[in-house]
């Protein structure tokens, strides 16, 4: 979202009425974000996926692990580790972003000057 309001604004302060579309997206995309990867949704996935995945052994195996200390402490940092890395990996593909930007320019022009 921040890449699609950057390359919007191309640089400058966004006026109030920007602001306001910018909110207004952001909402937006929030909400279906939340409506299609609500729970009541996931878990008949996650229930097949890990039915077919793990044995009966396996996931009370995986359960006991989480009530050991270590695995409290996976419980407890995981997602903090998953905010950390998916921060690190926005960074990375914005960085990537302009130039493969550039090469589908460049790829177009390219193309143009083929055709003639």
């Amino acid at each position: 979202m921040n890449n699609t309001v950057q390359q919007a604004l191309q640089g400058k302060n966004p006026t109030p009425k920007q602001q306001q579309a910018i909110t207004n997206m952001k909402n937006r995309m929030v909400e279906i974000m939340q409506g299609e990867f609500a729970w009541e949704k996931l878990e008949p996935m996650c229930l097949r996926l890990y039915k077919e995945s793990f044995s009966e052994e396996e996931v009370a195996g995986m359960l006991a692990f989480y009530k050991t200390p270590a695995g409290q402490a996976l419980i407890h940092k995981m997602p903090v580790l998953m905010q950390k890395t998916m921060l690190e990996v926005q960074k990375m593909f914005s960085d990537v972003s302009p130039k493969m930007q550039k090469i589908q320019e460049q790829f177009a022009a390219e193309m143009a000057s083929a055709s003639k």
